[in-house]
């Protein structure tokens, strides 16, 4: 299954938030981008969909990296983390990892 990255929406150019996993939409919780009502997987910007949200898509920075989805939450330097984030990233890019317990396992995808 290929690695999504999460795309700004063009429709509302000025939101710039990431995508919140896991996040409620239509009283269901989701861990990962859906299709719920779209031909394009898509993530709410809030725990609970309030009408904002971005398209996920293969392009950009990971568009190359195959491998396990994001895991949250997870944990990096004893902080839990429910969404990416730049935090560590001498780019100031966006990150999350794929499993738990990054300072045990030291795997990460790029968001």
């Amino acid at each position: 299954m290929p690695l999504y990255v999460l795309r700004k929406l063009d429709a509302n150019p000025t939101y710039k938030d990431s995508c919140v996993f896991p996040f409620i939409y239509k009283g269901s919780t989701y861990f990962s981008c859906i299709k719920a009502n779209s031909l394009s997987p898509w993530c709410a910007t809030r725990a609970v969909y309030d009408g904002n949200w971005k398209y996920c898509t293969k392009e950009g920075i990971s568009a190359m990296v195959f491998g396990p989805p994001c895991h949250f939450p997870f944990n990096y330097k004893n902080k839990n983390y429910f969404n990416c984030t730049t935090k560590g990233s001498e780019e100031k890019i966006l990150w999350c990892a794929t499993s738990y317990n990054y300072d045990r396992d030291h795997t990460w995808v790029y968001c």
